[in-house]
């Protein structure tokens, strides 16, 4: 027999036997008695939900538990960067509008055609009065027509809500 075929059998061996190796051990697992399979363990303090809850209430838990959690990372965000939890809130709530005033005056600055992405992709920080937007999502075209994707920035002010800087 040549070499080849002697290799390509002893494969072939070794994976069928491999199939029935596993097969036995699923196939024994089945026969284990539920008494001694692990049983599932919860933390004392989580709630298992028990199917018969008024989804009202269950709803109202899950609005209660997100509010929670938005919160805790709000607060570290905000310790992160320095900001108040007030001021970060705050910055937060206009960080699209920021983010649109950023595009639309990059679109009126621009020589040549603009486009963005169809989902915005932007960072943004705060230092408590500006917003500056770092954006990933436009597209310039220049002067021979080429298209290159081009990062930019921009500084928003709360206050007067106006674009203070355009960068990119």
């Amino acid at each position: 027999m040549a070499p080849i075929h002697k290799a390509i059998l002893t494969t072939m061996a070794l994976f069928v036997g491999s199939l029935l190796l596993v097969g036995g051990i699923v196939a024994g697992l089945s026969f284990i008695p539920k008494s001694t399979q692990p049983q599932e363990q919860h933390a004392p303090d989580v709630v298992v939900d028990q199917g018969d809850e008024d989804p009202s209430i269950r709803a109202a838990r899950q609005e209660a538990m997100a509010r929670a959690v938005e919160l805790a990372d709000d607060q570290t965000k905000a310790r992160k960067s320095g900001l108040s939890l007030a001021s970060y809130k705050r910055a937060k709530a206009h960080a699209i509008d920021a983010y649109a005033a950023c595009v639309a005056a990059i679109k009126e600055a621009a020589r040549y055609e603009v486009k963005t992405n169809w989902l915005p992709d932007f960072e943004w920080s705060s230092d408590g009065e500006t917003i500056t937007i770092i954006g990933h999502d436009m597209h310039l075209q220049n002067g021979f027509g080429a298209i290159s994707n081009e990062p930019y920035t921009c500084e928003w002010d709360m206050k007067s809500g106006k674009i203070t800087n355009v960068g990119g």
